[in-house]
């Protein structure tokens, strides 16, 4: 095995920052690492750094692109800033957001989508081979991670979800959870 390049990355307080999730599209020739400190990396082939997008707060949990390379989908953290007299303490928890990013503009602000399973939030995402003869493309799951939770269909930028025929409750063991999520596609 021999390591052909490699990229660390780093916040603008100059502090080192972790790679929580990595995509690529093939179509695009795209690499985008979702990071600790909420930021999506676009990076070229060469892992040089070609944008970077402001997405959840506390950091992105999961993330995917499409098929087509046109849209990107995270899930992740919120945080709130706490105070008392005498310090501050920054919480994180899971973002009940999953929000979808358009290739074209990335210069804009990702488009929320709630997840339908509250009390869970969402954890892991990943898009679904599209279906020939079927309106609809780009379609997403989204699962819950968290005990309770479940799975979610979800069309991007949709603006109606039908929750009745969308939303999943797997028959789950106590205490149980989704812990990953990933497709394939046929051949």
């Amino acid at each position: 095995l021999r390591i052909v390049s490699s990229r660390s990355f780093k916040d603008r307080y100059e502090t080192q920052v972790a790679v929580t999730t990595l995509a690529t599209s093939h179509e695009r020739g795209l690499m985008v690492a979702g990071c600790s400190d909420g930021q999506l990396r676009l990076l070229d082939s060469a892992l040089r750094e070609v944008g970077t997008v402001p997405s959840h707060k506390g950091g992105v949990a999961s993330m995917s692109i499409s098929h087509d390379g046109m849209l990107i989908a995270t899930t992740g953290y919120s945080s709130r800033l706490t105070k008392n007299k005498d310090s501050s303490i920054l919480y994180a928890f899971p973002d009940p957001t999953i929000y979808i990013y358009d290739i074209r503009r990335l210069g804009q602000a990702g488009i929320p989508h709630r997840f339908a399973g509250a009390p869970a939030s969402p954890r892991h995402v990943a898009f679904l081979p599209d279906i020939p003869n079927l309106a609809v493309s780009n379609r997403l799951v989204v699962a819950s991670g968290q005990a309770a939770g479940g799975l979610q269909l979800l069309v991007p930028l949709e603006t109606e979800v039908d929750l009745t025929n969308s939303f999943i409750v797997p028959p789950l063991q106590p205490g149980e959870a989704i812990s990953a999520l990933a497709q394939a596609e046929d051949d």
